[in-house]
C-alpha cells in the first residue's frame, strides 16, 4: 500500500480523483476505479467522472477503509501472525 500524501482526504469524503498518471498513486486510482489517471486526460473523461459519479463515490468510499488506522493494524497484525506461522514449520 502506498503512501498518499493529499489523496485520503479525498477518498474519506467519497470524492473522485482526476489526476496524471505521473504519481505513484495512479495505479490504485485505476486498479480501484477511485477516478482518472491518466498522461493526459480531456473533456470526456471529466464527463466519463461526473456521469460515472457515483460508481466512482462508491468506490472511493470502499477504499477509504484501507487507509484507516483500524486498517494498519489488521495488515501488522496479519503479517506477524503469517511470521509466527512461517516460523513453526
Amino acid at each position: 500500500m502506498p503512501y498518499f500524501d493529499h489523496l485520503p482526504k479525498e477518498f474519506e469524503v467519497g470524492t473522485p480523483i482526476v489526476t496524471t498518471d505521473v504519481p505513484l498513486n495512479s495505479t490504485y486510482i485505476k486498479d480501484y476505479q477511485l477516478g482518472i489517471a491518466k498522461k493526459q486526460w480531456n473533456k470526456s473523461d471529466l464527463n466519463d467522472v461526473v456521469s460515472n459519479s457515483e460508481m466512482y463515490i462508491e468506490n472511493c468510499m470502499k477504499y477509504r477503509y484501507k487507509l484507516s488506522t483500524k486498517q494498519r493494524v489488521e495488515q501488522f497484525l496479519e503479517i506477524e501472525r503469517e511470521r509466527l506461522d512461517d516460523g513453526k514449520k
